[in-house]
């Protein structure tokens, strides 16, 4: 096993676990935390997995407290609950008896579980956060940079993340390329924050099951979603104005086993 290998390993054991959110403890309505994790971060917190559920919690020091996240009701129809961000919820965590009334029309978490509420209470709340930096650097190089001035090399682990880290490359303009938390270890691909690709966006190849060592690194196509704003509220802050819904259309291959030794821009936590 080469050295520059054994070193990613070491890397991915120091991995960041709670890198890609941010507590906010600061109590606003629904709508001001959007505007405030839109202003300062990327937007309010999606939540694809038990895993993410888990990275809330621990956050906020396991309080029981209630939380916004970027959970919200469709507002064409009720029954469809969508992200802030874009993209249908692809998996729920509801409590018991949730949700319970449709004029409740946001969602919140408490103990690992979520709620509906009304927009307009005033509580804490989780953003998510991504960087984009326009630098060239190797794929050890990127993860070195994001760990010492962020947090650590991006995943993207739903269709969510995919339009808000897309929505920020189009925003900050980089390469073509650029690169993510995605290597080839011992036994397959995995995010250097340890979490397993259940979520996948190859390209017509397929997942590349056992790529030449050289080919160990995954890029991220910078250019591949089509962003548009759909039919719903628009909310500003003293920075301008956003579409709350956003809606893509979703095109195949946006992963590629690249050179590690390529030198491209990156996406950080």
């Amino acid at each position: 096993m080469d050295r520059t290998f054994i070193f990613a390993l070491l890397l991915l054991s120091l991995s960041a676990t709670l890198c890609k959110y941010v507590y906010i403890q600061q109590q606003k309505t629904w709508n001001e935390a959007l505007d405030y994790c839109r202003q300062f971060h990327t937007d309010l917190a999606p939540v694809s997995s038990n895993h993410d559920n888990n990275r809330l919690m621990k956050l906020a020091n396991y309080s029981s407290d209630f939380k916004w996240i970027g959970l919200k009701r469709d507002p064409i129809n009720a029954g469809k609950w969508t992200w802030s961000g874009g993209a249908a919820v692809s998996k729920f965590f509801w409590a018991q008896g949730q949700p319970d009334h449709v004029s409740q029309t946001h969602g919140l978490i408490s103990n690992y579980q979520w709620h509906d509420i009304a927009a307009d209470k005033k509580l804490y709340f989780f953003c998510y956060r991504v960087v984009v930096v326009r630098e060239r650097k190797t794929w050890q190089e990127a993860l070195e940079y994001c760990r010492e001035h962020h947090r650590d090399l991006a995943s993207i682990t739903s269709d969510t993340e995919m339009l808000l880290i897309q929505r920020e490359l189009q925003k900050h303009g980089s390469t073509e390329r650029v690169w993510t938390g995605l290597r080839f270890f011992p036994g397959g691909w995995l995010w250097v924050d340890k979490k397993k690709l259940s979520y996948q966006a190859w390209g017509q190849e397929g997942q590349p099951e056992c790529p030449e060592v050289k080919l160990h690194c995954a890029a991220l196509q910078g250019t591949t979603f089509s962003l548009h704003a759909s039919a719903g509220t628009v909310h500003t802050n003293g920075t301008g104005s956003y579409g709350v819904n956003i809606a893509a259309d979703v095109k195949e291959g946006v992963w590629a086993a690249l050179d590690c030794a390529e030198s491209l821009h990156f996406i950080c936590y």
